[in-house]
């Protein structure tokens, strides 16, 4: 438990600060206290963690230094990239992989000559090449190689990888964090205090339901960040998602797969979101199954919104 907290907690703290549409300041200590309990509760209610855990939970992180690559890539395994790499989503232009030439739609095969094809999945179905890949970014932040495939040909790319030193940190839990629970939805009313909403991409969907998870490429065609993140803060309002299907792989053939493979922009759709203050939107995909073999014409998934939750954004 105490390394998934870890893990999230430590991408929280690098993304602080980040949001493709600005919110207004805030003081920075109510904005940490906001974003780890938002953080908490999402860890609850995936599951991940039970609440009784919570109460006894104590963190102590001595100073780091961690990158800041500024590309969004599916870190999910699957056959497909086990076989022809990372799949690039998207790229935060003037970002550090936005200045070594990465591009959306890129597949990434090696780091520093070590090749990233065919490594397989660790215990929890997670990508050993993205592990191997963020190992590279931390080890050779200034000179970083990637080898990867475009258009059908393969590219290096050379360049160095903006670091952030993050402080020594202590957490400590008890009972008022603990009990916590997402509170009901709001019902589009807000809660007259919060000035922001949140949309969520993270991966808690149902898929018992053909639900599965999305890829956020952009909020009003800005690059969201930070790219680390799970949760982004928008301002109320109408807001245009532009959104990449990341559905399971064994939901299609080996040929229909191949046609997944062709550049991500031309599988994104937009989907629009009427955002409230003090609302979470959990952002997924929805499986079309009368529609499973359309995949050319990508009308075999759509984006939805799949669940609400009241929660505080200041």
């Amino acid at each position: 438990m105490h390394t998934v907290l870890r893990t999230l907690l430590l991408s929280l703290l690098t993304g602080l600060g980040g949001a493709a549409v600005a919110a207004p300041a805030a003081d920075p200590q109510q904005r940490v206290q906001e974003e780890v309990q938002s953080a908490l509760l999402r860890l609850v209610e995936a599951g991940e963690v039970a609440p009784e855990q919570l109460a006894t939970l104590r963190l102590d992180a001595p100073a780091s230094r961690t990158p800041v690559f500024g590309a969004i890539i599916d870190a999910r395994f699957r056959p497909d990239s086990n076989r022809s790499g990372l799949p690039v989503a998207a790229v935060t232009p003037g970002g550090s992989a936005d200045g070594i030439g990465l591009r959306a739609g890129d597949r990434i095969v090696a780091v520093n000559d070590a090749s990233l094809l065919g490594l397989g999945a660790d215990a929890a179905g997670r990508a050993v090449a993205m592990q191997r890949l963020r190992d590279a970014l931390v080890a050779d932040a200034d000179a970083l190689s990637l080898r990867v495939v475009r258009d059908g040909g393969t590219l290096d790319l050379r360049g160095s990888v903006r670091m952030v030193s993050l402080p020594a940190y202590r957490l400590e839990l008890g009972n008022a964090i603990a009990g916590a629970t997402y509170a009901a939805g709001a019902g589009g009313s807000g809660d007259g205090v919060s000035r922001c909403g949140r949309i969520s991409v993270f991966d808690a969907v149902p898929r018992g339901k053909q639900m599965y998870p999305a890829v956020l490429i952009a909020i009003d065609g800005e690059t969201p960040g930070p790219t680390s993140s799970d949760v982004f803060r928008v301002e109320p309002g109408r807001r245009r998602l532009t959104v990449a299907e990341a559905i399971d792989s064994v939901q299609f053939s080996n040929q229909q797969q191949t046609i997944r493979n062709r550049p991500a922009r031309d599988r994104y759709k937009d989907f629009y979101v009427d955002v409230q203050p003090g609302v979470t939107y959990r952002l997924g995909v929805q499986l079309v199954v009368e529609n499973r073999n359309r995949i050319r014409d990508n009308s075999y998934w759509e984006p939805i919104i799949w669940s609400e939750a009241a929660e505080t954004c200041r």
